[in-house]
């Protein structure tokens, strides 16, 4: 994503803020609303720094139009962009603005505040959880954990690795508490954020990594496991080949030949050793009439 907004944007911006005067009297610029909604439409993600004070100071128009347009610029992100965009948002602290001010000097008990704009708010406090102030990302992670729709999951991953043992405490739990099966697509759909954990090392993930693991396996989400054999990311399509290849599937073998079919050489390995331990439970012949494959497409 990029850092910085677009010329056009800036101006929309610089002009959310600026200080009405005599010529803003006669002309009527437009209401701040409607600047907000101009700047959402431009769709840059950069933006969302320069919208968040908005929701400390602006009237409950300007407030509403803002709680919309981050949300609906959040959209944008893919699961394996939360932890830069978290990134991000945290160094809009150093590149200092006084119009931001607001945002970044927001405290703990601001967060309640931020917890009322409805559906928007699982963006709003999300965002809250990457504040540069401790005390606040715990609040904002703890009122996502009131949250129960799935939403709330890349915010929790990656506050899972944070770098206040309090933090990551407070979100560990809530994640642990989301590995269940009616969590099941959830998962899937934030993976690339539980892989990521897998390999961070600020703390030991790995209760999380192999509770996501262990329901994954489960046969109530041997549906959606398969759905992702199509996925874009490299590594979420690789890990749910590996968890079905090595399941007690009745289908095994189907998961062999799609496993074959893939065109990425470390799927292929896998199915390799894979299908020798198939191999072993079966006789040669009755392996090979079931597993009718051809190898890997050039």
């Amino acid at each position: 994503m990029k850092n910085k907004v677009s010329e056009s944007t800036e101006r929309l911006i610089e002009s959310l803020y600026a200080r009405k005067g005599l010529w803003d009297r006669i002309v009527q610029p437009s209401a701040p609303d409607e600047v907000i909604q101009q700047i959402a439409q431009a769709g840059e993600l950069a933006a969302i720094p320069d919208l968040l004070p908005i929701l400390i100071i602006g009237d409950r128009r300007a407030i509403r139009a803002s709680t919309n347009a981050i949300h609906h610029l959040l959209q944008q992100l893919k699961p394996a962009d939360f932890a830069q965009f978290d990134e991000f948002v945290r160094q809009g602290y150093s590149e200092w603005r006084v119009r931001r001010e607001p945002w970044y000097t927001m405290k703990a008990e601001d967060i309640g505040h931020l917890a009322s704009f409805g559906e928007t708010s699982i963006s709003i406090l999300g965002i809250a959880s990457s504040h540069t102030n401790g005390y606040v990302r715990e609040v904002a992670v703890r009122e996502l954990g009131k949250m129960q729709t799935g939403a709330e999951l890349p915010f929790l991953f990656v506050r899972a690795n944070d770098w206040v043992p309090q933090v990551r405490s407070v979100a560990r739990d809530l994640l642990l508490k989301r590995i269940r099966p009616d969590y099941i697509h959830h998962l899937i759909a934030w993976l690339p954020l539980a892989l990521r954990l897998a390999k961070m090392s600020r703390d030991d993930h790995s209760t999380v990594v192999e509770e996501v693991r262990a329901l994954l396996s489960s046969p109530g989400a041997r549906e959606a496991l398969h759905e992702e054999f199509e996925s874009k990311d490299l590594f979420v399509r690789r890990f749910c080949f590996e968890l079905a290849m090595n399941s007690n599937e009745t289908d095994c073998l189907s998961v062999l030949q799609s496993a074959f079919g893939q065109s990425d050489p470390e799927v292929r390995k896998v199915a390799v050793v894979s299908s020798a331990v198939s191999r072993q439970a079966m006789s040669l012949s009755e392996y090979f009439s079931k597993l009718s494959v051809t190898t890997a497409p050039s």
